[in-house]
């Protein structure tokens, strides 16, 4: 049977809305005395008779709160670039959210590193940020982030390192105070820079077990040779990391944290505020290095690196599996060829059998479909491309049982020899592009992310491409694009990386790969 009238309101612990009566319901909505007579009759009549009536419709204002502007009447996000007299760049673009995003881009990094006192000093200073200031002890660091509720994030690159806070709008300029400290005066503590040294070497055991990260860096150093600029490696070896020292990290940041090097981003503040900050906190830095010959140096680091290719075979005993790369000559940023290529990488895309795929998680690439479906050995394969500003990797990873890694390096010939000679279906082509902008237009979505492209394309080409025309570019790639990029890789000499079991790999296997490349 039904219930007993007020059953309901005890069982829930309050009134329903429907229960409310109409001068109940003027007490908790009351007629604000701007809103005049004609609201009070709108509200009257839809709270007559009928429990259906009981409350406004949704197509009226609530009489006695505030109007919000639509978001059409808010001026579209653009981003605006100023640069300061010293020289440092600041980059922002207003959400209207109320959490702001601010970055600096140091325009140094492993690339920087050819004296060998330096080497490693990029991948050690990733850890050593948020340390400990001249003006501050790492205790007040975090307790005063930790006060601000900032999320602090670092990371270093060959050619950068970005220092990055998320912060409440309003607690913007102390959290800048705090960040500016951080970036410009860090104090290198002999007893924190061995705390840091001790957990990079753990992290780097961890990346021994779970090597996709060193694949890639061995890439980098094998395409352009681990001698030049470009191919020293990013990470820190065990030997190297015991002679870092609090004094060489300082001198490394003495001579490449200049104005000049530096951008600050902003996502999420209005420019003149972010100008202002920027101005208070790094006005007074000087636009250039003080320190004899760095200028120099920095020049030699920048010359334009020579892709050579080659073989790095890596024996590493009892690992599951064998993880195995071979990548060609991409070009860089400034590339003509470099939105074709990123197309070719999405089109590529991969997995491994962990995952079964999803939306955006490339069930229908090409690696997926024709590999990992059909090939019950394959554990993981997967497009990659390593950019940078002048010079660029493309290719594929993945692993496999170690007696199979032959048959991966024949899989990853044939697959770039096929896109080298044959169009691909109009249908795979069209998913690559939308996967490749469904990926760039939500990466854009966060906040963090916004700030470090906008920092980056500045650093890159000294303005931000409107997104509206990178999305144009894409759509623009044909199959004929594909093409010609996958020949100009496949005519480059191949990059080989192979590393744990690596047994089964013939002596010869540059020769074999080449061949296969180029057989009819």
């Amino acid at each position: 049977g039904a219930a007993p009238s007020g059953s309901r309101d005890a069982i829930c612990g309050y009134r329903s809305f429907a229960s409310f009566t109409r001068p109940a319901l003027n007490n908790i909505l009351p007629i604000h005395h701007d809103a005049g007579a004609d609201a009070a009759e709108r509200v009257a009549a839809t709270t007559e008779k009928g429990t259906s009536q009981h409350l406004p419709t949704l197509d009226l204002a609530l009489p006695g709160l505030p109007s919000l502007s639509p978001a059409s009447d808010l001026d579209a996000p653009e981003t605006e670039l100023s640069t300061l007299p010293n020289g440092l760049r600041v980059v922002s673009q207003e959400t209207y959210g109320q959490v702001t995003t601010v970055g600096v881009l140091v325009h140094t990094g492993s690339r920087f590193e050819a004296l060998p006192m330096n080497r490693g000093n990029t991948h050690v200073l990733e850890s050593m940020a948020f340390k400990s200031t001249t003006n501050r002890t790492h205790a007040d660091v975090v307790r005063e982030l930790e006060d601000l509720g900032v999320f602090p994030n670092t990371v270093s690159a060959r050619e950068e390192i970005m220092y990055q806070i998320d912060v409440m709008r309003d607690r913007v300029p102390k959290a800048f105070e705090i960040f500016a400290d951080v970036v410009r005066n860090p104090l290198f503590d002999e007893a924190e820079v061995e705390e840091a040294k001790q957990i990079i070497g753990f992290l780097l055991e961890d990346m021994a077990e779970t090597p996709q990260t060193l694949v890639n860096e061995e890439l980098m150093c094998t395409a352009f040779g681990r001698d030049t600029p470009m191919g020293q490696s990013l990470l820190c070896d065990t030997n190297r990391l015991k002679e870092v020292t609090g004094a060489g990290l300082k001198s490394f940041t003495d001579a490449h944290y200049c104005a000049e090097n530096l951008v600050v981003s902003f996502a999420g503040l209005a420019h003149d505020e972010a100008v202002a900050l920027a101005a208070e906190y790094f006005g007074d830095m000087p636009s250039k290095s003080s320190i004899p010959g760095v200028s120099e140096l920095r020049a030699g680091a920048l010359a334009p690196p020579q892709y050579t290719g080659g073989v790095h075979l890596q024996s590493v005993p009892n690992l599951p599996f064998t993880h195995v790369g071979l990548a060609f000559d991409a070009g860089g940023w400034h590339d003509d060829d470099l939105v074709p290529v990123c197309v070719l990488h999405s089109l590529l895309g991969g997995g491994d059998s962990f995952s079964a795929g999803g939306p955006g998680k490339g069930m229908y690439s090409r690696l997926y479909r024709q590999v990992l479906n059909r090939q019950y050995w394959v554990e993981s394969v997967l497009g990659v491309s390593l950019i940078h500003s002048d010079c660029g990797i493309t290719g594929i990873v993945g692993s496999s049982e170690a007696s199979y890694s032959p048959n991966m390096l024949a899989m990853m010939c044939y697959q770039m020899k096929d896109l080298a000679r044959n169009a691909v279906d109009p249908v795979e082509l069209s998913r690559a592009r939308n996967r490749l902008k469904s990926s760039v237009l939500m990466s854009l979505e966060s906040r963090m992310l916004l700030a470090e492209d906008l920092a980056r394309q500045v650093l890159t080409y000294g303005f931000r491409e409107e997104t509206e025309k990178l999305m144009a570019k894409i759509d623009s790639v044909s199959e004929d694009d594909l093409i010609r990029v996958a020949n100009r890789a496949i005519n480059s000499k191949p990059t080989i990386v192979v590393y744990g079991d690596t047994s089964a790999i013939p002596a010869n296997v540059a020769e074999l790969v080449e061949a296969t490349l180029h057989s009819p």
